[in-house]
């Protein structure tokens, strides 16, 4: 997700960005949606590797918060603290509600949403009944999926798993690889810099 808003961000200027960027919470959604007591959900996800041993930051929507502290920097280039994130999780959410939401064709997912507001940049996270034909709604289990706005009316997406070993291993190793591509281009405009004096 960080890769994509950058990318685009050099392109053109970004109005928004808005999606499900936790893959925990979009699991036990779907399983409670399906039927199951949010307990069995979260023990579910437990056992498949999609939620930590204490899953309290992903269901009080800190962790996506984390997620748009980051994104903004990237899409805006703004430095918002965690604390200026409007925050709401899922642990209040009544089932019965996420239930009729999914049949009367709304899925019920935890988004993140960043967006220009004057001069302002403002970043929010809380569930929404999003309707079946928006892209979240077609997120599965542990999920993810963002959408970003341009200032030209271009629409990009970006989906993948968003929880599970793998994908939380691939993110690191491409984080890693990041890093070092950016450590060593830091090192080569230092000599250059060096040989012209």
């Amino acid at each position: 997700m960080l890769e994509a808003v950058s990318r685009i961000a050099q392109r053109e200027r970004l109005t928004s960005v808005h999606g499900v960027v936790n893959g925990t919470t979009n699991f036990v959604l779907d399983r409670i949606a399906a039927g199951s007591a949010p307990e069995e959900a979260l023990k579910e996800a437990q056992r498949l590797g999609f939620a930590e041993q204490d899953p309290s930051s992903d269901l009080n929507g800190r962790d996506a918060a984390h997620k748009l502290v980051l994104l903004a920097r990237e899409a805006f280039g703004a430095w918002i603290s965690l604390e200026q994130v409007e925050c709401t999780g899922i642990t209040e959410l009544e089932p019965t509600y996420i239930r009729e939401s999914a049949r009367s064709g709304r899925m019920v997912r935890l988004v993140g949403k960043i967006y220009r507001q004057g001069d302002a940049v403002r970043a929010v996270v809380a569930p929404e009944a999003v309707d079946a034909s928006s892209p979240l709604a077609g997120t599965r289990n542990e999920e993810n999926c963002l959408v970003i706005h341009g200032a030209q009316g271009t629409v990009d997406q970006v989906r993948g798993k968003g929880a599970g070993r793998w994908p939380t291993a691939e993110a690191v190793v491409a984080d890693v690889f990041d890093l070092s591509r950016a450590e060593r281009a830091s090192a080569e405009v230092q000599v250059s810099a060096t040989t012209i004096m």
